[in-house]
């Protein structure tokens, strides 16, 4: 069974995790060669390579990461995007005076402390039971 990646970044975090461990030991390594064994070659090798290590990791990290570093939509964005579209559109259709629409996305404990704090314990009451928004058009 595969194991789950929930940050999707792959490879990249478990090269991160491995990256600070192996430069440690390189580093060791080299310092061992330069300095019980006079050989300062040994020093500048080491370095060379922990700069490769960390050059291959920030590569697999970015790659992991692209998403998030070029500024993609999150998956199951483009449904979030509809509904808000239709809430803008609704609020539009039954106010034509509305012009912009900010929305912020909230857990149910924030959107209760915030209604409480706009328009008291009743507000928050009433807040607590769904109401349907039924827009209509047109003349009966």
């Amino acid at each position: 069974m595969a194991e789950a990646d929930p940050d999707g970044a792959g490879a990249g975090s478990r090269a991160a995790i491995w990256a600070a461990p192996v430069g440690i030991a390189i580093a060791a390594v080299g310092s061992v060669l330069a300095t019980h064994f006079d050989m300062p070659l040994g020093d500048a090798i080491s370095s060379i390579l922990i700069g490769l290590v960390l050059a291959c990791t920030s590569t697999l990290l970015a790659r992991g990461r692209k998403s998030l570093l070029i500024g993609e939509t999150a998956d199951g964005a483009p449904w979030i995007e509809e509904m808000i579209a239709d809430i803008e559109r609704r609020i539009h259709d039954a106010h034509s005076d509305v012009t912009s629409l900010f929305i912020k996305p909230q857990n149910p404990q924030q959107y209760m402390r915030t209604v409480r704090e706009r328009f008291g314990e009743n507000a928050a009451d009433a807040a607590r039971e769904p109401q349907a928004v039924a827009v209509t058009s047109g003349s009966h």
